[in-house]
């Protein structure tokens, strides 16, 4: 998976390293999003979502 994102921002963060810790998120968060409670906090967000178009 190849994420591109828009860095204007001068670093002296060596790109592989935020790559690293941009996929370790990655898999954290879809790790947790499938668990029951991931599934459940997800569920409320799309919820408060849906209210605030409807406002």
């Amino acid at each position: 998976m190849v994420i591109e994102l828009n860095r204007k921002t001068e670093h002296s963060i060596p790109e592989e390293q935020i790559d690293a810790l941009a996929m370790s998120f990655y898999y954290a968060m879809l790790e947790f999003f499938q668990t029951e409670k991931g599934k459940a906090e997800f569920a409320e967000f799309v919820e408060m979502q849906n209210e605030k178009q409807v406002a």
